[in-house]
């Protein structure tokens, strides 16, 4: 019988991997790094909210421009001019209405845009103002429109130095179209108040 030999402990080398011991323990499965926001993205994304809230703003403001006539808006009031001495002042412009302004009684061939202008005469001397000879300018080429004139009184207005008036007037003007200007007669003496 011979003897039997202990055995040896094999010794198992370590597998080469061509990869440092330090990177070994790394995953490299189906687990994806984590993507931080990096300043880069940061700015991209600003930059794109910036443009959507810029096209959003022009965009609603040619919209705004392109269809408030449509629904009598878009008009300002409160500008005024000086004729002879007498300081004229819309203080409302509102035009698209089907219905006749200041209770009056009518259907319109278009719109109507009614308008109130208030009166100051700062002059010396009394004005005499016929609310005939106030016409409007439309932007889609038609000048010196006249106002509704069956509403309007056949006598002239008169304001004394100082005083104060209001006169109410109503245009009849195409669907579609906008009222530019407003030119205001007193005497010989003319001037033009813009309304858009």
């Amino acid at each position: 019988m011979s003897a039997q030999q202990p055995e040896t402990p094999r010794r198992t080398a370590p597998r080469q991997t061509g990869m440092p011991e330090s990177l070994q323990h790394l995953t490299t499965g189906t687990e994806q790094p984590k993507q931080k926001w990096t300043r880069r993205r940061w700015t991209i994304l600003g930059s794109v909210a910036g443009a959507v809230v810029l096209v959003l703003v022009v965009g609603g403001y040619f919209g705004y421009r392109a269809l408030a006539p449509y629904y009598g808006l878009g008009y300002v009031s409160g500008r005024s001019t000086t004729v002879a001495g007498v300081t004229l002042t819309t203080t409302q412009v509102k035009c698209g209405l089907s219905t006749p302004p200041f209770g009056e009684r009518g259907t319109p061939h278009g719109a109507y845009c009614a308008i109130v202008v208030s009166v100051h005469n700062g002059g010396k001397q009394t004005a005499v103002i016929n609310l005939r000879t106030w016409t409007a300018d439309l932007d889609v080429g038609l000048d010196h429109v006249e106002p509704v004139t069956e509403w309007l009184a056949f006598r002239n207005e008169i304001v004394e130095t100082g005083q104060k008036a209001s006169y109410q007037l109503a245009y009849d003007i195409p669907t579609g179209a906008r009222l530019e200007r407003l030119h205001l007669v007193i005497g010989d003496q003319s001037g033009t108040i813009a309304t858009t």
